[in-house]
């Protein structure tokens, strides 16, 4: 299938910009795997963080990783003794052992033997026993490891989880829905993987140190040149790690890129139906698959290059180190047998144990985005709500006179306020409607009463107290709100509108449906109450979802009930219907409804008209057409078009 021009334009456009912000975040930021920088990084201390309520665990990893090493170590000298037995036959103490750490091990080792044929095999007994100790060890280690990997995943999805319940909405609205989920998957996948790189590392790092050792006492020339290739080798691979590490970023953000488009497409599955843009879905999609593969594949081809290059060094260091060991300290290599494959068999497993840190450094360089990611989620407070409730707010109590706003200003974002310098007073037992045209501020304002957006200045107060005082769960489980987006689970209708009241009784469900007009419908439905209704509510029609969201405020029994256009799907019967049924039943309550149908609105206590983000006018209905202001003219097109004629839109 041929790509579409502009799809294709759009795809290097997004690859352009993942191109700009991997620089920036890998070679700009600097981000270059130094130890010493690294341990006093963000992210070591995150890190640290989540570690230290499990340091007894972590120390018994410790101490099991240290008594792992020693049984290695034992083995190689239990190996050097073997092959002296092998190779130079008969072997007795106080010959021409091999010392080792100042002393004659192998000596030590064999004298505590018993003599005879029977020395070869107790030797080769012990050294099986003690692999399948180190081996039996090793599985241990493992299993311990991956127990607190899993706990600390859990943890960490569970303080994300956390974090998102007290986030302004702004990171919501600057962040796509992919991107958020990628980070509870992907991310802390790969992010709480560093446990098991940290418990691999020490592992390595001590059983190169034990080999280390024993290879210098063997013979400190040969060591020394070992040494100095692995340096060489070390050095190789220093390029190919900053690459894996930018190509490893690179596909991190396409991945994330992936699924935002992905959802982004479920999202709008109806409006591409609808316009018939199958063909450019897929091929945008396509395009994002395409980058998102060719990154990984590209990720791990240098993966494994440094790898083999590390497999391939490891060997040829051995190798050359032995020869060059043999040629430079005058040993016939066929002479000295024993020695030359003893200390071969050593320098091989220090190789090996190098290669393993190698490997690791990898492993860490292609992680460390995925650590930044969830580092920066976690440090950036630009975003965090204040959380009243660790500040001691004292809990919402019953509402005794009036919920109000003082001097209140909002902005989204620059010096545009959307509020200005607004105050008014909500009393018990009223009810009070908004009206504006779109943009007004409308929606705004009933979003700072629920507490979900923070003014910029000025306070809401409930019976005079500041609400940024208060415990913010018991303020917002005494708000009823509806919003003009109608949010809805995948799930029964029951589940859904006894969401906030689970144990919500028949009475009190029966009450709520009347005055939401919505038993009808639902007594009407195959399986009533137990309807499923589908992803965002699509299986019933757009006035059904938004009758059920005002049940679901109804039945949460707030004595605050704030709607914005929320019988806006609604034929005008049925929206008269509802708010003669809701002035009915305000007595205990207050009732704030932002409308642009004003002949349903005509009986209300009190009308607030705004305009720019300020209270122009305000008073009853009869009050304002009086006064042929902003809300006459309003009233005067609506009799003159119809009630939908200045229906307000999304933002007002």
């Amino acid at each position: 299938m041929s790509t579409n021009p502009t799809n294709t334009a759009h795809a290097r456009r997004v690859e352009a910009d993942i191109g700009a912000r991997v620089e920036r975040q890998v070679l700009a930021e600097g981000r270059k795997l130094k130890l010493g920088s690294f341990l006093s990084s963000p992210e070591m201390r995150l890190i640290l963080r989540l570690l230290a309520p499990r340091s007894w665990v972590i120390g018994g990893i410790v101490a099991t990783t240290i008594v792992h090493t020693t049984i290695a170590a034992a083995v190689l000298l239990l190996a050097v003794a073997f092959i002296n037995i092998a190779i130079a036959g008969a072997y007795k103490s106080g010959g021409s052992g091999i010392e080792v750490l100042g002393f004659g091990v192998t000596d030590w080792i064999l004298a505590q033997l018993p003599d005879g044929e029977s020395k070869v095999f107790v030797l080769f007994s012990l050294i099986v026993m003690l692999l399948v100790l180190s081996s039996a060890l090793n599985v241990f280690q493992h299993y311990v490891a991956l127990r607190l990997q899993k706990d600390m995943q859990t943890s960490i999805r569970m303080e994300v989880f956390d974090k998102f319940m007290v986030l302004d909405l702004r990171y919501f609205n600057e962040n796509k829905l992919g991107d958020i989920a990628y980070l509870q998957n992907p991310v802390i996948g790969r992010f709480t993987n560093v446990l098991l790189f940290a418990q691999n590392l020490l592992s390595a790092t001590l059983k190169f140190c034990a080999a280390l050792i024993i290879l210098t006492s063997m013979s400190l020339t040969a060591t020394g040149l070992f040494v100095a290739a692995m340096g060489i080798l070390y050095w190789a691979l220093r390029g190919v790690n900053q690459k894996a590490r930018k190509v490893t970023a690179e596909y991190l953000e396409k991945s994330r890129a992936m699924v935002s488009s992905f959802l982004e497409i479920a999202y709008g599955i109806r409006l591409i139906h609808q316009g018939g843009q199958e063909a450019r879905a897929r091929d945008q999609f396509l395009d994002q698959v395409t980058q998102s593969e060719q990154s990984n594949v590209t990720a791990q081809t240098y993966s494994a290059y440094a790898r083999a290059v590390g497999e391939i060094g490891s060997v040829l260091i051995v190798l050359i180190g032995v020869l060059i060991a043999n040629l430079l300290l005058g040993y016939d290599f066929f002479a000295n047998i024993a020695f030359s494959i003893a200390y071969g068999l050593v320098a091989l497993s220090a190789a090996m144990q190098a290669k393993r840190i190698l490997d690791l450094r990898v492993s860490l360089s292609n992680t460390l985005p995925f650590i930044k990611i969830a580092s920066d989620f976690f440090y950036a407070t630009d975003h965090v709500a204040q959380n009243l409730e660790t500040r001691g707010g004292h809990t919402s109590q019953v509402i005794r006179k009036s919920l109000s706003v003082r001097n209140l200003s909002f902005s989204y974002k620059g010096d545009h306020e959307t509020i200005a310098d607004v105050s008014l007073k909500f009393p018990l037992g009223t009810a009070t409607a908004i009206v504006g045209l779109s943009g007004s501020g409308k929606s705004t304002l009933l979003e700072i009463l629920a507490n979900v957006q923070i003014p910029k200045a000025g306070q809401v107060l409930l019976d005079g107290i500041d609400i940024q005082t208060m415990d913010s769960p018991s303020y917002r489980q005494n708000i009823g709100y509806v919003t003009q987006e109608m949010i809805v689970f995948n799930d029964t209708i029951r589940k859904n509108i006894c969401y906030f009241n689970p144990e919500a009784s028949k009475e009190t469900i029966r009450q709520a449906l009347d005055i939401a007009c919505a038993r009808e419908f639902i007594e009407a439905c195959e399986d009533g109450f137990d309807t499923v209704i589908g992803e965002r509510g699509m299986l019933i029609s757009g006035g059904q979802r938004q009758r059920l969201t005002l049940a679901r405020a109804l039945l949460q029994q707030a004595q605050v009930l704030l709607l914005d256009e929320a019988t806006s799907a609604l034929d005008l019967h049925t929206e008269a219907q509802i708010l003669h049924s809701l002035l009915q039943a305000k007595k205990d309550k207050i009732l704030i409804v932002a409308a642009h149908r004003l002949s349903a609105i005509r009986n209300f206590d009190n009308i607030i008209v705004m305009d720019n983000g300020r209270v122009v006018e305000q008073g009853t209905h009869d009050q304002l057409i009086i006064q042929d202001g902003i809300y006459h003219g309003l009233y005067r097109i609506q009799e003159i078009s119809g009630p939908d004629a200045i229906a307000s839109g999304e933002g007002a």
